[in-house]
């Protein structure tokens, strides 16, 4: 996108959604500073434009193109570290770096430590380094920074969100499932969910969100024993990644069905659904997690028929 256009996009999407300068901005910069971002006064930053333009569902992709050399360099670091957070993978060097260049090039913003804080913390919840409390802690600490006014648990007033701001409810309440508060966890999901159903998010955002999502949930609804609510989603997860074709989260979503419709004794539906998350995951290339689907239907209607 082209530098003299970006405030031009921002007034325009903003004002065809109708949300006041008040609401886009709040977090992120000064009202005067979008004003003046609108009217091609001032050129953002990649970070303040990345926010804006995700609060308001717009594509953020190819927004380097137009930044400097080091804010390239922080955004292909940031990538890098979603990446080895995502797999698992030792961050603590990258960390490091990332800090470095914040404190060299002087922009240690509040939506470069929100980064930092939310990175740090979703690591220490996969390696398990820290108590799950300080983990949720430092996850509010990092929503505040972009949300100062952020009631716990409260997201109801809330209407926007940066594709990082979703990152962290999203982990805040796996940190609360983790915890045993199931009712928070499935209210913050239900949250974000509407949020992505009601298309505030850019296209490419909420293929790859919304079914983890619904995943996360179902796993949640089946703790709690609401198996019709599974199902509901499952299937509705189920249309969603065909109609995107997708399969990443299809084999959970079958799986979740087999589990749900199991403990509601339809034994030929369960049966057909496990069948289908072991041959989604074969065809996927996880043969591990296809065998061990396999054993435990066979162990369950082994067991079932004696």
């Amino acid at each position: 996108m082209a530098v003299y256009m970006i405030g031009e996009t921002i007034r325009e999407e903003r004002t065809r959604r109708k949300i006041s300068g008040e609401e886009l901005c709040y977090g992120i910069c000064s009202v005067s500073t979008l004003s003046r971002i609108e009217n091609g006064a001032q050129k953002p930053s990649l970070k303040v434009e990345e926010a804006l333009l995700q609060r308001l569902g717009c594509n953020t992709e190819g927004l380097e193109r137009n930044a400097d050399r080091s804010e390239v360099a922080i955004y292909r670091l940031e990538n890098e570290l979603t990446v080895l957070t995502m797999h698992r993978q030792p961050v603590e060097e990258k960390l490091k770096e990332y800090e470095r260049y914040i404190r060299t090039r002087g922009t240690n913003s509040n939506l470069e430590r929100q980064f930092l804080l939310m990175i740090a913390a979703i690591h220490a919840f996969y390696t398990e380094s820290r108590e799950l409390q300080e983990i949720f802690q430092s996850l509010e600490e990092a929503l505040r920074l972009s949300m100062p006014d952020y009631k716990e648990g409260d997201l109801r007033k809330i209407r926007l969100f940066t594709q990082t701001e979703l990152t962290i409810i999203s982990n805040m309440a796996t940190v609360l499932y983790k915890q045993g508060k199931d009712v928070q966890a499935v209210e913050m999901l239900q949250c974000l969910i509407r949020y992505l159903e009601q298309e505030h998010a850019d296209a490419e955002v909420t293929s790859k969100k919304y079914p983890m999502l619904l995943c996360n949930l179902a796993k949640m609804l089946d703790r709690q024993h609401r198996y019709q609510e599974v199902l509901e989603l499952c299937e509705k997860g189920i249309r969603f990644d065909n109609r995107y074709a997708r399969s990443v989260g299809l084999p959970e979503f079958y799986y979740y069905k087999a589990c749900a419709y199991r403990t509601l004794e339809r034994y030929a539906e369960s049966k057909e659904n496990y069948e289908y998350a072991v041959m989604l995951y074969q065809v996927t290339g996880k043969p591990s997690q296809a065998q061990q689907l396999r054993d435990e239907k066979d162990d369950f209607f082994r067991n079932s028929r004696k």
